[in-house]
């Protein structure tokens, strides 16, 4: 029998705003989760994604700081889509952040700024800024120092980066010296 049965929404802990949906999944395992998630003061499901078969739970990152969420889960396969299960909810956190951390690497030295400011980096640093605040860092070579570009994180290459969200966010300024 296909069935599904939400059995915990949790709020996510420091990753920031987040809500956790898991459930028992009555098909074993065969079936595809459809997931749909309401605002706690509005009554219209909307698509939150389909899950695949074997797994119970979801992470929800689209989800705004200090709300209510209400999740319902439906199982499918090819002979048909079940009912959908009973309805939990969950609040985010209220003070979710984005949290940035720089980090160095190589022979070469630099230094790593941001906008808006918060960031002034010569080693390793953390900057916390509103949730969603987009914040683009820029690495500044060292005279005798060249900037390779970023690794460990969602920046790539050797250019400025933005980044936004509502979590922690970790990247890599990777420096190296000048030949002689």
């Amino acid at each position: 029998m296909l069935g599904l049965q939400i059995v915990a929404i949790a709020s996510g802990e420091a990753r920031g705003a987040q809500l956790v949906a898991s459930w028992t999944d009555n098909s074993h395992g065969a079936a595809t989760t459809r997931l749909e998630r309401r605002p706690g003061d509005d009554s219209t499901f909307v698509f939150v994604a389909d899950v695949p078969p074997g797994v119970s739970e979801y992470v929800d990152v689209g989800v705004s700081p200090g709300r209510t969420y209400c999740y319902r889960a439906a199982a499918y396969d090819a002979t048909g889509l079940s009912e959908f299960s009973n309805e939990a909810c969950g609040t985010t956190a209220a003070d979710a952040v984005l949290n940035v951390t720089v980090n160095h690497s190589g022979g070469g030295t630099g230094t790593v700024i941001s906008l808006p400011h918060g960031l002034l980096c010569g080693d390793s640093c953390s900057a916390t800024y509103p949730t969603s605040t987009m914040v683009r860092l820029f690495a500044l070579p060292a005279a005798g120092s060249t900037f390779v570009g970023w690794s460990n994180g969602p920046c790539f290459g050797a250019s400025s980066c933005t980044v936004a969200g509502n979590s922690a966010v970790s990247v890599t300024a990777n420096f190296e010296m000048l030949p002689p």
